[in-house]
């Protein structure tokens, strides 16, 4: 085989292997949302996580567990639009997400979720202001709490900034 042929036939082969490669990454898979305890780390229920958001039918508040292994960036969040049929004692679900700054992709581990409406993630406010997180972070304790986060931006579905109101 000819060398120019041999470096086409190597060109197209990494071509091909990048375009059916999935991102790599765990934005959007689901996760446990976890709560550290003196004893430990435990899992948060849904009825505890619906009694901060809403009701399963009427939540109105976005919800975020730092500390989640089942995600890379130890995020697990649960969106005011977030729909699950499970029980008031299951574990409660959510999705991986990570920081991100305003306007940057938010790409999922599966391209399908990116394509529906319902399952894209967008960069947008999460959290308290920039300036409470800031204020927030100077106190050691709630420092360690959050993870050192100083902005109010990560990967969710939806467009609604829920800002912590």
């Amino acid at each position: 085989m000819s060398k120019s042929i041999l470096k086409t036939a190597m060109l197209l082969g990494c071509v091909t292997g990048l375009l059916a490669c999935p991102p790599v990454g765990s934005l959007n898979r689901p996760c446990q949302m976890p709560r550290r305890t003196d004893a430990g780390v435990v899992f948060l229920t849904e009825k505890e996580v619906r009694a901060r958001t809403g009701t399963a039918s009427n939540a109105t508040r976005d919800f975020l567990a730092f500390g989640s292994l089942d995600c890379d960036d130890l995020l697990c969040v649960r969106d005011a639009t977030f729909v699950t049929d499970a029980g008031d004692n299951d574990v409660a679900i959510g999705y991986c997400s990570n920081p991100c700054d305003v306007g940057a992709p938010c790409p999922s581990f599966k391209k399908e979720l990116d394509e529906r409406g319902d399952t894209k993630l967008n960069c947008r406010a999460l959290l308290l202001d920039e300036q409470t997180l800031e204020a927030i972070n100077q106190d050691p304790a709630a420092r360690k709490i959050l993870n050192n986060v100083k902005s109010p931006f990560f990967c969710a579905r939806g467009s609604v900034p829920d800002a912590g109101m």
